[in-house]
């Protein structure tokens, strides 16, 4: 699921943003924070080159409760959390060993938000509706778009038979 739809956020203040008001089951939050207008151009390579742009004092709120006792702020914790979502290495167990903390801090500022444990908490249904709201600053007033995807998990049930297979997804 992707909600692009922060964009020219030229400010260091504070702000709120409510990414989305009903997803059912999601597991992981990714933020990509690119200079404004330059994505949809010819000229920029991808969204997830951001430069030196993203976010600090930042936070996910599910259904209005904070995820993080204290909002992630240094370079070294939004560092962390982007390293828990990165798959192991195929020449050892590091996990992001293809990008530096170097590159983080300079050319692709990924935030990534590890929400799959919150989701448990709403009475038991992974097919409760969750409401997610981000909250934080950005990390100058250079114009940013602020793109989120929402990464989910979704149960489909496949059938063999010798006629073919059938995909039915689930909720």
């Amino acid at each position: 699921m992707m909600n692009r739809m922060f964009t020219n956020v030229a400010s260091t203040s504070s702000f709120e943003h409510a990414v989305t008001a009903g997803v059912k089951n999601p597991k992981r939050l990714w933020i990509l924070t690119p200079p404004h207008a330059v994505v949809d151009g010819s000229t920029w390579p991808s969204p997830i080159v951001t430069g030196p742009y993203g976010l600090t004092n930042l936070n996910v709120k599910i259904n209005g409760t904070p995820q993080y006792v204290s909002n992630l702020s240094s370079l070294p914790e939004l560092w962390a959390e982007l390293k828990k979502a990165m798959p192991p290495s195929v020449a050892g167990l590091d996990t992001s060993s293809q990008l530096t903390f170097s590159d983080f801090v300079k050319t692709h500022r990924i935030h990534c938000l590890d929400i799959s444990r919150y989701v448990h908490r709403v009475n038991g249904d992974p097919n409760a509706l969750i409401t997610i709201n981000v909250t934080g600053n950005p990390t100058s007033s250079t114009p940013v778009d602020f793109i989120y995807l929402i990464e989910r998990e979704i149960e489909c049930v496949i059938n063999f038979s010798q006629t073919g297979v059938t995909v039915t997804p689930g909720v």
